[in-house]
């Protein structure tokens, strides 16, 4: 459970990977170079995120894959 009480379907058993639940029952694990929970602040998030921001100003082709539910902050 999140900090206001309510449950989410995501886990996050390390910090590159996401556990997801799946039409057929099972779970399917992602792996990414680093995934931020739910917890995850803005502040903590762009310090982490900055060498790739700047390698992007530099010219450089990057990609951030920012997903979740509409509202939630991404």
């Amino acid at each position: 459970k999140d900090e206001r009480g309510q449950e989410c379907v995501a886990k996050f058993p390390t910090p590159s990977e996401v556990l997801l639940p799946s039409l057929s029952g099972a779970e399917q694990l992602l792996e990414f170079d680093h995934v931020y929970g739910p917890n995850s602040t803005q502040e903590s998030v762009f310090q982490e995120t900055k060498p790739i921001i700047m390698s992007c100003v530099d010219g450089y082709n990057v990609c951030i894959l920012a997903y979740g539910q509409t509202g939630s902050g991404k």
